[in-house]
């Protein structure tokens, strides 16, 4: 285990076992970006999450769903706009592959900003396309 915010170096210590290592102390090494399977990473993240709360309900809906599902994107938005203003790209990025495993691949490989399994699992459930996006983005 490389990273754990430090707790295996304090387990460690705490067992008589290390103590603080130069490299531990020092400044962080820069997250190195590995290439993605992104079909297979969403199909991974899908199998290993239940499914969303409450069914895909569009924007405009009632009740308990369309709230989620609101919530949903409006995270989603906040997500890939910011992760394109951390990579200094631009937000429109996202419908040049507005698929699921477009937004897969451009939020590890563009963004470096891997969405998480149950975002992922989300957006198996949302019907992603470029007018979703914009809508999405809007």
């Amino acid at each position: 285990m490389e990273h754990d915010e430090l707790f295996s170096e304090i387990l460690l210590r705490r067992q008589g076992n290390s103590k603080a290592s130069a490299s531990s102390i020092g400044a962080q090494r820069a997250p190195v970006a590995a290439p993605i399977n992104p079909a297979a990473t969403l199909a991974a993240a899908i199998a290993h999450r239940r499914a969303p709360a409450f069914p895909y309900t569009a924007a405009g809906g009632q009740g308990a769903a369309a709230t989620y599902w609101v919530w949903f994107r409006a995270g989603l938005a906040m997500r890939l706009r910011s992760g394109a203003a951390a990579a200094g790209a631009n937000v429109q990025d996202v419908l040049r592959e507005p698929t699921a495993v477009g937004l897969v691949r451009l939020c590890a490989e563009a963004f470096k900003m891997p969405l998480s399994e149950e975002e992922m699992s989300h957006l198996d459930k949302a019907p992603v396309s470029a007018a979703w996006l914009r809508e999405v983005l809007a």
